[in-house]
């Protein structure tokens, strides 16, 4: 049931192929999804960025008007160091978002903080109190870590100017980047996501979770970091100093330079990203595997009763049909294909069984006519055969019969050559009539091992005498060690002894020549066989007689019944495994070669038996 179970399989590899392009379309589907995910959220975390820029420029803008303010008052110009710190720490109250606001001298010396000071400071080197000088105009400095406030900031300042235009000093303010973490709460970013303000050298400014572990390290070498350096606004994917991807959206912090190269950066895991995209391609498949199951299922079982089943009873039908059963039958009542190919098959199995029977009856009528001619063919050869003895019987009695008319007495040397005239004849008959009966009616055949030389042997012993009259050379050749065959002894004897007095015949007409019986191992490839040839010198079968000679009544000589070859061929046959073959030329012979199955024994299947010992 090879064949049935292989279409079960095809049927199965059809419901495979139909779910491939369903898979495609998931598959192609869901990296869109990725692609389309990954772009969202790169949109996403751009964005919060800008939204980060803007929000730190508002803020800019706001701490500008709270400066002009503060500049104008008195205490400021005066350079009241306590009053000034005592109302700069009122008005920090009013405003968390700065980390500190103060004021400075011309020359840099801090008179006022908000905060308390423990020691004397001088700003003179900060970017912001020299621009804000310089410019006598608002000025932004850069971002920093404070030596005041100790945290990331960027310091804004506006100058104190008289009148005349004489600079009393400036006044600034600490505007923290602490606050931006909670803009990344607001924006309800996945788990994982991070804002981070660098500047160019590396520095991180801000970092948000875990500001611990980051501010105020340089981070040179970190791939997301490095690509926010380089090309300071954009798109893209990188790792993390923590190792973890991430999607990028990042912007300068402050547009046109002011407060020098400084960018924020959001980063939001791409895992977290692209979880919806892979939630939706696995409950895809999981629908797609669910559907290919239920399609497998109705395919075992639906192909079983309308495919398999049908076909498993065309197959059956049809090696019963190939062992030669007619009567074989699919009897598929059923609607399409199948169920055409099974009438088909039915109608084919009528037909075959009617043309048989028809060849049968012809067969009959022709085997009929076959033996009528073959009974023909054998009346008319007993009829040739038994003319000439018939006729030399008629004759003489003819002649006896007239003398005895003329009442004379016979002539003695007439009657002993009419009686040996009618003797001869008479057994000429008898062996025509002999040659028929072993011809038609054989004996039962009792094959056992028989050693090679003793048949050989056997056969020139018996016609050694018929050799010596023809003056006829009798050789035999057999090498000892030779494995038995198997074979019946009288019907091998007799054999032998048909074609060695076939071959002495011809060769007598020839007036002598050499008779050779010998044995060898056949050396045919598949071995185990044993060779007899009987060889003779004679003048040789003409081409045109040689496939005629195993024919009953044909013979190539002067006298004979043309049967000993017909009896040779039948009684090889008769012998287990046994075959013989002829080969003659004109002129120079004819050997007949029988070759015959190495006999099994329990010495082995070539071990030799024991020799006959000869007779009396």
């Amino acid at each position: 049931m090879k064949r049935v179970s292989s279409l079960r399989v095809r049927l199965l590899g059809l419901v495979a192929l139909a779910l491939l392009p369903a898979v495609g379309v998931i598959v192609y589907t869901a990296e869109e999804q990725r692609r389309a995910a990954i772009a969202d959220v790169q949109t996403t975390a751009l964005r919060v960025a800008r939204l980060a820029a803007t929000d730190q420029g508002r803020r800019i803008a706001g701490a500008r008007e709270l400066l002009v303010a503060l500049a104008h008052l008195r205490e400021v110009r005066l350079h009241e160091s306590l009053p000034c710190s005592r109302l700069f720490a009122r008005v920090l109250e009013q405003y968390p978002l700065y980390l500190n606001l103060g004021a400075v001298k011309p020359d840099g010396e801090l008179f006022c903080s908000a905060l308390p000071v423990p020691e004397p400071t001088n700003l003179a080197d900060r970017a912001y109190v020299r621009r804000a000088l310089a410019a006598r105009d608002f000025a932004v400095g850069d971002y920093q870590v404070g030596r005041v406030t100790r945290q990331a900031s960027v310091n804004v300042a506006y100058p104190v100017v008289d009148d005349d235009g004489t600079a009393r000093g400036v006044v600034f303010a600490a505007i923290g980047l602490a606050s931006l973490n909670q803009l990344v709460a607001e924006a309800r970013l996945p788990e994982g996501s991070t804002l981070t303000v660098i500047d160019r050298q590396g520095t991180v400014l801000v970092r948000h979770p875990h500001p611990e572990r980051w501010v105020g390290k340089t981070l040179l070498d970190v791939p997301d970091l490095a690509v926010v350096r380089a090309r300071g606004r954009g798109i893209a994917e990188a790792a993390g100093p923590d190792g973890i991807h991430r999607l990028l959206g990042f912007v300068p912090l402050l547009e046109g330079g002011e407060a020098g190269d400084v960018y924020v950066s959001v980063g939001i895991p791409r895992d977290a990203a692209l979880t919806g995209a892979d939630r939706l391609l696995a409950r895809n498949l999981g629908l797609l595997a669910l559907v290919g199951l239920l399609a497998t299922v109705a395919a075992w079982y639906g192909g079983e009763a309308f495919v398999v089943r049908p076909v498993r009873r065309l197959v059956e039908a049809t090696r019963r049909l190939a062992a030669g059963d007619l009567t074989a039958r699919v009897g598929v009542a059923s609607a399409g294909e199948l169920g055409q190919l099974a009438g088909a098959f039915d109608e084919m199995a009528e037909a075959l069984r009617a043309r048989e029977a028809e060849i049968r009856r012809s067969n009959e009528r022709l085997l009929a006519t076959e033996k009528l001619a073959a009974l023909g063919r054998l009346a008319a050869g007993v009829a040739h055969e038994l003319r000439n003895p018939l006729t030399v019987i008629h004759g003489r009695l003819q002649l006896l019969r007239a003398q005895l008319d003329r009442g004379a007495p016979p002539d003695a040397h007439v009657l002993g050559k009419a009686v040996g005239a009618l003797g001869e004849a008479t057994e000429r008959m008898k062996r025509i009539m002999q040659g028929l009966a072993n011809y038609s009616r054989p004996a039962r055949v009792e094959p056992v091992p028989l050693d090679v030389r003793d048949l050989p042997d056997g056969a020139a012993e018996l016609v050694s005498h018929q050799a010596r009259t023809g003056g006829v050379r009798v050789a035999v050749d057999v090498p000892d060690g030779l494995p038995p065959v198997l074979g019946d002894r009288s019907e091998m004897a007799q054999i032998l002894v048909n074609l060695a007095t076939n071959a002495l015949e011809a060769m007598a007409a020839a007036t002598g020549g050499v008779l050779t019986l010998a044995a060898r191992l056949d050396p045919s490839p598949e071995g185990g066989r044993v060779r007899i040839e009987v060889a003779d010198t004679g003048p040789g079968i003409p081409p045109e007689q040689l496939e005629r000679i195993w024919e009953p009544f044909v013979t190539t000589k002067a006298e004979g019944t043309g049967l000993g070859l017909s009896i040779v061929r039948g009684l090889t046959e008769r012998q287990p495994g046994a075959a013989i073959a002829v080969e003659s030329t004109v002129g120079r012979g004819t050997t007949f070669r029988l070759t015959m199955p190495v006999a099994p024994t329990a010495r082995g299947p070539s071990a030799p038996v024991p020799r006959r010992a000869p007779g009396p």
